[in-house]
């Protein structure tokens, strides 16, 4: 694994190259002749051999390739794999499409070469023979070294966390309102150079049984995680007293990993201390309020006050997260204003006083203020105070992302 995992620039970039190697192989297959009186011909064959051959394999390269990497754009996914920006699987879909197109431009070779030279058309030289192995020799280590990355990519995948029952708010399935849902889940971890897809991994709490509970269409990015929920995972009879173990293994049956259960009640969690690897714990999972009481508030460049001058207020939170902020009282939500560049803060006498205009009890204001971070601020004339709107910045510590 370490030695498929080093070379995987490499390797991406010669898997690139190999989207070539059809158009030689129709090439050589149909100018190589050993017979001195046919090299005459080549003349001719030459001009509408090449057209035929760039027309013909164009049309392989991308169809084939659209079909093995499921997608209609295959040269934007031709440089996000050479970025590395791809899945494991993504290296196995080009080594197949390259089988693919090699086998079909021999067989575009072939068919031209009977066109042209009738009787001698199996005639080969012993050069281009030669040629024809050489490439051999070359590609199929290619191909093996490709579907090894494959085959070895599932060998990063671990389990981080294991919830056996909590609940959380969930869409309901038949009007989609929100509402409180018990859940399990299962959280896998990926420690690879590459993303991963989750088709040849399994989960089961039986080692006599280890496919019992397979996954598609879920891809875990490289150095990320992917939430298995009660969809994916409701088979698994996690015992509340412990003693369960949950085995997750690859599609040939090899065991990943295991982790045995101990006892967990209700919105309680088993997971590593660290992403990957670590000693495992027993953790209670937050409610979203206690989460956001654990975010810290952003740190504002400016006190609260009266200012003379206006000003770029400039709003600063822990690495990672994000500010949503409102200037108009309201309480921030994700559709509210997200910070991204510093807040001029200017005389707004001149403007519509949209925070007077509004309606609501004055205890039902305080007690919704109290978790925000308030930031009020006055520019002008402290004698005209009174008469000006103040400018409010509000930003809630729930809705930091």
């Amino acid at each position: 694994m370490f030695c498929v995992d080093t070379i995987l620039k490499p390797l991406a970039a010669v898997l690139l190259l190999l989207r070539f190697l059809p158009f030689a192989v129709t090439a050589l297959i149909l100018m190589d002749t050993p017979f001195e009186e046919q090299k005459e011909r080549l003349h001719g064959v030459y001009f509408v051999g090449t057209i035929v051959n760039l027309v013909g394999n164009l049309l392989l390269l991308v169809f084939v390739n659209a079909l093995c990497l499921g997608t209609p754009r295959v040269f934007t996914k031709f440089a996000q794999i050479l970025r590395l920006d791809c899945s494991y699987q993504d290296l196995g879909a080009l080594a197949a499409a390259s089988v693919i197109c090699v086998f079909l431009a021999g067989m575009l070779g072939l068919g031209l070469r009977r066109f042209y030279y009738e009787e001698d058309w199996m005639g080969f030289s012993v050069r281009g023979k030669g040629v024809l192995c050489l490439i051999g020799a070359v590609w199929v280590p290619v191909l093996i070294a490709a579907c090894g990355a494959v085959y070895l990519g599932t060998e990063h995948i671990s389990i981080q966390e294991i919830c056996r029952k909590t609940t959380e708010e969930a869409p309901s399935p038949v009007n989609g309102e929100m509402r409180e849902t018990e859940i399990s889940y299962v959280t896998l971890y990926n420690d690879g150079p590459l993303d991963c897809a989750l088709n040849r991994v399994s989960l089961s709490e039986s080692e006599k049984n280890l496919n019992a509970y397979s996954f598609r269409d879920i891809t875990i990015p490289a150095g990320g995680t992917a939430r298995l929920s009660s969809a994916y995972t409701a088979g698994l009879e996690l015992k509340s007293s412990g003693g369960s173990v949950v085995y997750l293994s690859d599609g040939d049956g090899k065991l990943l990993d295991n982790v045995l259960i101990p006892a967990l009640a209700e919105g309680e969690s088993y997971r590593r201390t660290a992403e990957g690897g670590g000693d495992w714990e027993i953790v209670r999972i937050m409610e979203p309020e206690q989460e956001a009481a654990t975010v810290p508030p952003p740190v504002f460049s400016h006190e609260s006050g009266f200012y003379e001058n206006a000003f770029e207020l400039t709003l600063q939170a822990k690495e990672g997260l994000e500010i949503y902020y409102t200037l108009d009282g309201n309480i921030p939500d994700e559709n509210s204003i997200r910070y991204t560049k510093s807040i001029l803060v200017t005389d707004a006498s001149l403007q519509e006083n949209v925070w007077s205009m509004r309606e609501f009890d004055a205890n039902v204001l305080l007690s919704s203020l109290l978790p925000l971070v308030d930031k009020a601020r006055r520019i002008g004339n402290r004698q005209d105070a009174k008469k000006m709107p103040p400018v409010r910045v509000f930003t809630d510590r729930r809705f930091f992302h």
